[in-house]
This record gives structure tokens, sequence and C-alpha cells, in this order.
């Protein structure tokens, strides 16, 4: 059986946060190994990051992230293998 390991990366812990990196692992429980991984900042128009300290993500490094669809798509593509 495969199974997929989400992660995420947020602004912060409020509900007003938002998701600034997905990553996922494409993992079988058969085999005990990763059989794909993916991680993708997200590009948000206007976005800071409060949680900077924390999780080490700059807003200059959101700009040159991916738009919330496509990084979505990744994890998406994934999935059809699950």
């Amino acid at each position: 059986m495969n199974i997929i390991i989400l992660d995420t990366e947020t602004t912060g812990l409020e509900e007003s946060s938002s998701v600034i990196e997905v990553g996922a692992i494409l993992y079988s429980t058969t085999t005990k190994a990763v059989l794909s991984q993916v991680s993708s900042l997200i590009n948000w128009e206007n976005m800071s990051n409060p949680a900077q300290p924390i999780n080490k993500i700059s807003v200059e490094m959101l700009r040159e992230g991916a738009a919330q669809e496509s990084a979505l798509d990744m994890i998406y593509s994934m999935s059809v293998n699950v």
C-alpha cells in the first residue's frame, strides 16, 4: 500500500494564517521506501511571514515560490499513485 505524508509551513497558528509551503512524500508501506517527494513554496501577493524566525522562510523566498494552484497540482499528481 502507498500513503502520502503531507507537511505544511504557515505564517502562524491563527485561523487567519496562510499556508506558505507544502511538501509531500509518497511512501510504500510494503517496501518501506520513499517513492517520490515534492516541496514548494507558495507565492502570495503582498505576503508577510510573522513566523519567519521559526520557519526560516523569508518574503524574498516566497516571491520566488509557485502559484498556489501549481503547488497543489504537484500534490494531486502524486495522489494518483496511492
